[in-house]
């Protein structure tokens, strides 16, 4: 992803807490064990799983079965070193609140831990429904501690999804089918080559597209809110506003695109265009990015009904 030169940059210790497990681990640290839950059943290889190692993390496929209907414990993850190293943490006095340093260092806040973070970032990958229920294990390092940790259930919250009473699901999507882990750690491997501020960013979209899919079958008005902002964090780290406006313009304003065409030609609507793109710079930027990375038609199930379709080669204006 290309990127402005004016977008205000992150520092790597304000990087989500996962990105800088890949840069600095610690290997004496003591570690935790996570679950975390779908409604798709997450296999590994062999079928019921061998442990997959990737960065910071280890990942252990359950097993466990599920409806598509139920969120079951699909994936345990292990994370061994999970703090930086000694002396590269950044000194609490440096980003005191009378720094100026300090200012600003709210909009890198993601909201998610370590767990949070990877449930959200393979839920994008896998393109599943997929939340930590939070620690369930805590391993201590020392002479006299048990190498193979301790249960540790006290902030654990097995997560519910909503109850549908049709129990339909609204988004096409994979309840209950077998995904393949593999199939999410080729893009998560990529995760650490970001920058802290493209990881945020990264880190921000996952966590809206992953709270989108988990409530769309009870609330499918806050998914499309939830997927719209994705996708706004991304255009605006981006600066996604190198399309044609008078492009832009005829997608959201179709009908008024027609009449300036005809009593001004391509020019006057160039010019109207180039105003109103100007005033509306988050649409501008949320269409462009849309234009310039919109995927082709989905090739599995469409609805039968063409009037429940998506015009693919007219997604600008679905989009507006």
């Amino acid at each position: 992803m290309s990127r402005s030169s004016k977008t205000k940059q992150a520092t790597a210790s304000q990087a989500p807490e996962g990105w800088r497990l890949w840069h600095h681990p610690d290997l004496t640290s003591s570690g935790w064990e996570f679950l975390l839950y779908s409604n798709s059943a997450i296999r590994g290889t062999p079928y019921y799983g061998s442990p997959e190692t990737l960065g910071p993390y280890v990942l252990f496929p359950t097993g466990a079965d599920t409806d598509g209907h139920l969120a079951t414990a699909q994936l345990t993850v292990r994370i061994l070193h999970s703090h930086p190293l000694p002396g590269w943490q950044v000194d609490p006095a440096e980003l005191a609140p009378s720094d100026p340093a300090y200012k600003g260092t709210a909009e890198w806040y993601t909201a998610q831990s370590s767990d949070e973070e990877l449930a959200s970032l393979l839920a994008l990958a896998l393109g599943i429904r997929l939340r930590s229920g939070g620690m369930v294990r805590q391993f201590r390092f020392g002479p006299d501690e048990d190498p193979a940790g301790e249960p540790a259930f006290h902030d654990h919250r097995p997560p519910v999804l909503p109850h549908t009473p049709s129990r339909r699901t609204q988004v096409p999507g994979r309840s209950g089918e077998d995904v393949p882990l593999s199939e999410g750690l080729e893009l998560l491997g990529l995760y650490p080559q970001l920058t802290p501020t493209e990881a945020v960013a990264l880190v921000k979209a996952a966590k809206h597209f992953a709270d989108a899919l988990w409530v769309a079958n009870s609330d499918p008005e806050q998914t499309w809110l939830r997927l719209v902002t994705a996708i706004e964090v991304l255009a605006d780290l981006e600066k996604a506003d190198t399309a044609d406006p008078s492009v832009l313009f005829a997608a959201k304003f179709e009908g008024s695109a027609e009449l300036i065409r005809a009593a001004g030609g391509e020019s006057v609507l160039a010019q109207v265009a180039e105003e109103v793109t100007r005033v509306d710079g988050a649409t501008r930027k949320f269409l462009g990015f849309v234009a310039k990375y919109a995927p082709g038609p989905p090739t599995g199930v469409r609805p039968k009904d063409e009037d429940y379709r998506v015009e693919w080669d007219r997604l600008g204006k679905a989009m507006a």
